[in-house]
């Protein structure tokens, strides 16, 4: 089973758990400013590719299937 892994700020360390809705800005790359992914390799996620490493990141195994309803909002 893939759980979310993932230190959110005043936290007292790193968690696995489900989550309903997340959000990230996206902006010339994604800025996620609400935790730090990798356990083994912790990073704020800043300037990431969505499709890339960050969405892997996410969980402890395997990649991030979204469900729906799964939509990307555009602000211009």
């Amino acid at each position: 089973m893939r759980m979310p892994v993932d230190d959110p700020p005043g936290y007292p360390g790193w968690r696995t758990g489900e989550w309903n809705f997340h959000q990230v800005a996206d902006y010339s790359g994604v800025y996620d400013a609400s935790l730090r992914l990798k356990p083994d390799n912790p990073r704020v996620p800043c300037g990431e590719d969505i499709n890339g490493s960050y969405k892997d990141d996410l969980f402890d195994s395997g990649q991030w299937v979204p469900k729906t309803p799964f939509e990307y909002t555009a602000v211009e």
